[in-house]
């Protein structure tokens, strides 16, 4: 879509590091996460389909990517973070011989946003890589407590997971 290159290319210019990636089609949907990270301290990407979120997710790092589950076209959300975790994966391991040692790892924080709440449909996004999941409606503030709270224990992992790594 020509309204997300455009703010995608404007984002360069803005001093927040943070970055949030919201993709979902529908514009609501949009407005309301974008709501939810307003007053906070990340700069706001949108994509409203896979194309998008890819281009941007490789162009940008995101902090946090928020996806729903159902999307038009080839691929549906649960397809989409499977391919960033992939890029994600990638990007880390071509930067490895790069970093010095003890640098942390980069991972996004992927909340999963969608209208079914089955057992099923939460496992599945987990095993995709989904580090949440939030069924629809939801309240904005529930979001963003979602999000901080999985960016904690991420940080918690990642540096466990150097703690290993650098005893051997």
């Amino acid at each position: 879509m020509v309204k997300t290159e455009a703010f995608a290319m404007n984002i360069k210019n803005l001093p927040k590091e943070k970055r949030v990636l919201i993709v979902d089609d529908e514009r609501i949907t949009r407005t309301v996460v974008r709501h939810a990270f307003k007053d906070s301290e990340y700069a706001i990407t949108e994509a409203v389909n896979a194309e998008d979120a890819i281009r941007l997710f490789e162009q940008f790092r995101h902090d946090i990517v928020v996806l729903d589950i159902v999307m038009p076209g080839s691929m549906q959300g649960l397809q989409i973070v499977a391919k960033l975790r992939d890029l994600e994966w990638r990007a880390n391991l071509a930067d490895a011989s790069k970093k010095k040692r003890g640098q942390r790892l980069q991972k996004s924080v992927i909340v999963m946003l969608s209208n079914k709440d089955d057992v099923f449909s939460k496992e599945e996004a987990k095993r995709c890589g989904a580090d949440g999941y939030i069924t629809k409606p939801f309240r904005p503030k529930h979001l963003l407590a979602t999000c901080h709270q999985l960016i904690k224990e991420r940080r918690g992992g990642l540096l466990n997971q150097f703690l290993r790594w650098f005893r051997g």
